[in-house]
């Protein structure tokens, strides 16, 4: 409790200015979206004599003008477009953050000489990195990724890998058959 003079105040300064910014983002004026939604929802509920108590659609049939339907396809098209958004938002933090956590830890670059194929001293342009908890091994001048990776997931005694990245693209663990080429 603040004491602020004569009276108590339960609330401090910080406190008070999350309510308020709670309290104008309620009177902030609805996207279109929201508000198509909303009259989406008002055309929906004015099939039913208590669009209160609507659950399902008790008729066989319903009938909507040109315009009722234009608002409830926008409403539902807006919509769609919003999550699909949300979800691209979504998926491109999370790769930010896996980079971040990935770039955070000491790459350790295997050297050609340590290579079992012979291969290994021709140049490519594919590099694996496996990601471990606390490194990140990194194997340059790949000639067969999808073996090479496929070799690494069955790997039992080297098996505490967290993620595998093909040229700087994340490899959906134990789908190897879906790699990028």
């Amino acid at each position: 409790m603040i004491n602020s003079g004569k009276e108590w105040n339960w609330m401090d300064d910080k406190s008070q200015q999350i309510i308020n910014k709670i309290n104008k983002e309620e009177n902030m004026k609805p996207s279109l979206t929201q508000q198509l939604i909303e009259d989406a929802r008002d055309i929906m509920e004015s099939f039913d004599i208590s669009p209160a108590m609507t659950i399902g659609f008790d008729k066989d049939e319903y009938i909507l003008t040109p315009k009722q339907m234009s608002i409830i396809a926008n409403a539902l098209y807006l919509a769609d477009c919003e999550i699909s958004v949300q979800k691209i938002i979504d998926k491109g933090t999370e790769l930010i953050e896996q980079n971040e956590i990935r770039n955070k830890k000491e790459v350790i670059k295997v050297p050609i000489k340590n290579r079992h194929n012979p291969l290994a001293e021709k140049p490519t342009n594919n590099t694996v990195k496996v990601v471990y908890q606390n490194h990140v091994t990194e194997y340059d001048n790949i000639h067969y990724p999808q073996a090479f990776i496929t070799k690494i997931q069955r790997n039992k005694e080297n098996n505490d890998w967290t993620e595998i990245w093909l040229n700087d693209e994340r490899i959906k663990i134990n789908e190897s058959k879906d790699l990028p080429f």
